[in-house]
């Protein structure tokens, strides 16, 4: 404070000094380093230091540690904690002296989601399943998984045969059963992949993870358990139908081959050659030419009760008419799933006779998914209309069917009603599948959103089944 005054004619200044200024403590902190990353549950140390002007060194509670997720995590100089949550945190250091001046650092850290115990894997990525795709939770979903955005970096970093790919649920560390339909790295790059979901949620997003990147891995695949014990036969039709020596691991005399554990495969006949291999749906399907390719299964199946059968198809003709429509796949004298003259899809029985038809009349050239869902003596039912349609994951017709289908010994076959030499398909035919439950609605519909539009494995692709996260290293 500074003064003037007069004292006897003598003019006079005084000042007195003002308190000093207090000056802020300095922070540091030594550990961990800005940018780590640690596996969710395992233990991290904070370590820091603070230096007063006027205090010197300061501890104790004088030094707190927060994070900007989790609130305060600790106090004084050093501290281990081993319950903070997955995601980005940023760090705060901050340090009080006796006047209660504060000084702060901070520092970004990463906790993220287990990494495999086996560290052989060098890389993995998030994939979201969006749950607005998901009209109801469903349990053991077999879900699509497709990549084929060319600069996904799965493609440089995985196996030339995709042998180390494996997915495991949001723990990162518990293995999923998945199937690799198709794997390409070189040229057109894709992944095809079916994988089980144990509990696919229409409430909130479901996670997985794709890990890959292990030079030394034997191939991860388990395809049986990518379908539940409810799926008699799914066929992927991606086989060159000339080759007889794709199933059972190289043996036998099959060309086209059942995934699930029932081994149901198939002899295609009419000579198909490797040209009837075409771009389907999913990877690839199979041309059908109505003249007289067709594969027999033999008689493999007796549904009496509770089935569904899913198909997609794309006709490139319509048939004669009635008699004669376009079979998908049946089994003569039991039942057929048809393409009819007017363009409708159709479940026909043969004994009692009885048919329906779906209200949808379908285009030539273009891709369609096709459900059938019956039940017999379903008390679910109303007004004994157990018989349903679906197109493209939508109902679309209904019907009585009361009395259980037959079981006598005839042959489960695609694209032809092979016991007469009628009803024979004229196009693509692709994913195949025969369960001896009803499948609900919803699992239909959840069908048919993740193989339309799966997703391409590009983290900027929007409003798509599965999004991918960046690329982790290990």
């Amino acid at each position: 404070m500074a003064a003037a005054f007069t004292l006897q004619g003598c003019n006079s200044d005084w000042s007195v000094p003002g308190a000093a200024s207090n000056l802020l403590p300095a922070v540091v902190i030594t550990s961990p380093f800005a940018g780590s990353i640690s596996d969710e549950g395992t233990n991290i140390t904070f370590t820091g230091s603070a230096n007063d002007p006027e205090d010197g060194a300061l501890s104790g509670s004088s030094l707190v540690w927060t994070s900007d997720r989790d609130g305060q995590i600790g106090t004084g100089l050093t501290f281990d904690i081993t319950t903070l949550s997955r995601g980005v945190h940023v760090i705060t250091l901050t340090a009080a002296d006796e006047s209660r001046a504060t000084g702060t650092a901070s520092i970004t850290i990463t906790v993220r989601t287990p990494w495999l115990v086996d560290t052989s894997w060098g890389f993995r990525q998030r994939i979201t399943i969006s749950s607005a795709m998901v009209p109801s939770d469903q349990g053991d979903f077999p879900a699509l998984i497709k990549i084929t955005d060319q600069t996904n970096p799965l493609f440089g970093n995985a196996l030339s045969n995709g042998d180390d790919i494996l997915f495991t649920d949001v723990d990162g560390v518990n293995k999923s059963d998945h199937e690799i339909e198709l794997y390409l790295d070189a040229g057109t790059m894709e992944l095809d992949a079916w994988v089980r979901i144990p509990n696919l949620s229409s409430t909130s997003d479901t996670i997985l993870y794709m890990y890959y990147g292990n030079g030394g891995a034997i191939n991860q695949e388990n395809p049986t358990g990518v379908w539940d014990n409810n799926y008699l036969g799914v066929w992927h039709l991606e086989e060159d139908p000339s080759f007889s020596s794709d199933c059972a691991g190289g043996a036998g005399t099959k060309e086209i081959c059942d995934s699930t554990s029932n081994d149901l495969d198939g002899d295609s006949l009419g000579g198909m050659t490797s040209g009837d291999q075409v771009p389907g749906q999913i990877d690839g399907s199979l041309d059908f030419d109505y003249v007289n390719d067709y594969v027999n299964f033999g008689d493999v199946i007796d549904l009496t009760q509770n089935i569904t059968v899913e198909a997609w198809f794309n006709a490139r003709s319509l048939p004669p008419v009635w008699p004669e429509w376009r079979s998908i796949v049946g089994e003569i004298w039991d039942w057929q799933v048809e393409f009819s003259d007017s363009g409708s899809v159709m479940f026909r029985r043969w004994q009692p006779y009885q048919m329906l038809q779906s209200a949808a009349v379908l285009s030539l050239d273009q891709w369609y998914y096709v459900a059938f869902t019956l039940a017999i003596n379903n008390p679910l039912d109303v007004n004994n209309k157990n018989l349903k349609i679906y197109v493209n994951g939508v109902f679309d017709n209904e019907g009585p069917i009361q009395t259980p289908l037959q079981t006598r010994a005839y042959s489960l076959a695609i694209a032809r009603r092979i016991q007469s030499d009628i009803d024979r398909f004229d196009g693509f035919i692709d994913e195949v599948r025969i369960s001896d439950t009803v499948r609900s609605a919803e699992w239909i519909g959840a069908s048919y959103k993740n193989q339309n539009d799966p997703g391409t494995g590009n983290p900027l692709d929007p409003d798509v089944y599965t999004t991918f996260a960046a690329e982790e290293l290990l």
